[in-house]
Formats: structure tokens, C-alpha cells, sequence
């Protein structure tokens, strides 16, 4: 989820749809439809495209790619190992009640409602694609527990030797991160600044408005939708400008 600076937000739809940000998602989305398993590791292999590594969970790794030559647009890409479940009939990768399918259909449906023009306030998803798990294996620049840990999985049999690889919209900073600024910024002032107070408690306002608003639009359109996890890291900021 998304949150979008408050001096641009009551132009936060217009900005989200202007005709230059939608040709941008067109061409993402083309760029991505054209990765294949071999090229995405190529890529990150040899074109330096791998920028940075963002973190990961218990089945995701995730990293900041640059999606083109010009790299004005970071892309996160997410890679999710595919658990087994156990006493399954429909024990595959392709089954839909599979937790990272379940995923890449939430991320679809977001898109969707963006497209819609229901709110602005969510990351776009860009796509997705299933690959064998050597191409994370065989990739020199995602190392770690997290790898050692897939490496164990899959000699146990716990999960399938296929990786999901998500494309989403990368935000500017974590909601986490944004606070931690603030605090800096209040530190430098006096109490007694109205105009800066005013302007930090309308700003908090704003972007307790894009949270709350957001959910109940999910809510709302998404029949038994739950968000199961709130905390600052999960909300993404992104500054309207470079929007």
C-alpha cells in the first residue's frame, strides 16, 4: 500500500492518471511480459540491473531492479518459494488456493481497482512469472539465510522446485523510514512554531486518511478481504512529485 505526500493531495487521482504515468505502466508491463526465466537471470547476471536488496520473509526475497537501460523506474522484484501443503489433493504450483497465487490474484485485483480510478494509494502490479528455483540459485547477487534456508527446503521435498517472481511498483521509503525523518524535523524546531506543527499535523492526517481510505475501498470491492498485518514497514511512501 501506498501513501502519497500531502502537498499534491488533492491532485493525487489526477497525477496517478495523467497520460504520461499510464504510458509508463504500459511500457513496464510490455517490458515485463518479454522476461522469460533465462533472460531475468541473464539480466541481473551480466546487465547490472540488480540495485539493491530490500529484505525478505518467510517465503519471499525481494530486490530493486532496474526495468530498463534508463532506470528512471525501479521495479521491486519479489521471489516467493512455493510451499507444499500437506494431506492436499491439489498439491502443485498451479493450484489457486496456493498462498503466493492467492497473492499474485490480491496484486491483480489492486491493480485493477487503480485502473479504476477507486484510489490511487496501492502499488501497480506489473506481472508475473513461475521459474525453475536455479534461477535464484545460480544468481551471485542474492545470497544469505534466506538461500540457504530455500537450499534446505527443497532437498527436504518441503517445497516445489519452482519460484514465483513478482513484479510490483516500488515505493520511495517505508512509512517506518518516513517517521524516523520526522522526528528529525520536529527535533530541529520549537514547539512553539505553529506554522511547522500545523503543517506536520496535517501532513499525518493525510496520510492516516490514505490508509483508512484505502482499506475500506479493499473492503468494500474485495468480498471477505483482510488486512492481517499493519505496521510501518508494510506502507510505502511515495513523494506525488515523481509520481
Amino acid at each position: 500500500m501506498s501513501t502519497t505526500s500531502t502537498e499534491l493531495l488533492t491532485k493525487s487521482f489526477k497525477i496517478n492518471n495523467k497520460t504520461t504515468k499510464n504510458n509508463i505502466v504500459t511500457t513496464l508491463k510490455e517490458n515485463i511480459k518479454s522476461i522469460t526465466c533465462s533472460s531475468i537471470n541473464e539480466e541481473l547476471r551480466t546487465k547490472h540491473r540488480f540495485l539493491k536488496f530490500l529484505g525478505s520473509g518467510t517465503s519471499g526475497y525481494t530486490i530493486s531492479i532496474c526495468n530498463d537501460n534508463s532506470c528512471k523506474k525501479p521495479v521491486v522484484l519479489k521471489y516467493a518459494k512455493m510451499s507444499k501443503k500437506k494431506d492436499s489433493s491439489e498439491n502443485n504450483v498451479k493450484n489457486v488456493t496456493h498462498p503466493i497465487n492467492v497473492e499474485v490474484l490480491f496484486n491483480e485485483l489492486f491493480s485493477d481497482i487503480i485502473q479504476k480510478k477507486m484510489s490511487p494509494h496501492l502499488n501497480i502490479f506489473y506481472g508475473s512469472i513461475t521459474c525453475p528455483s536455479t534461477v535464484l540459485l545460480n544468481n551471485p547477487n542474492i545470497t544469505g539465510k534466506w538461500i540457504s534456508k530455500l537450499k534446505n527446503n527443497l532437498s527436504t521435498g518441503d517445497i516445489f522446485d519452482s519460484i514465483k517472481l513478482l513484479f510490483i511498483e516500488q515505493g520511495y521509503k517505508d512509512l517506518d523510514e518516513y517517521m524516523k525523518i520526522q522526528y528529525t524535523r520536529i527535533n530541529k524546531h520549537n514547539f512553539l512554531d505553529i506554522p511547522f506543527i500545523k503543517d506536520l499535523e496535517r501532513e499525518f492526517r493525510v496520510i492516516l486518511f490514505q490508509i483508512c481510505y484505502t482499506l475500506v475501498t479493499l473492503q468494500y470491492n474485495i468480498v471477505g478481504f483482510r488486512h492481517n498485518i499493519s505496521k510501518l514497514t508494510i506502507y510505502l511512501y511515495i513523494n506525488a512529485i515523481e509520481i
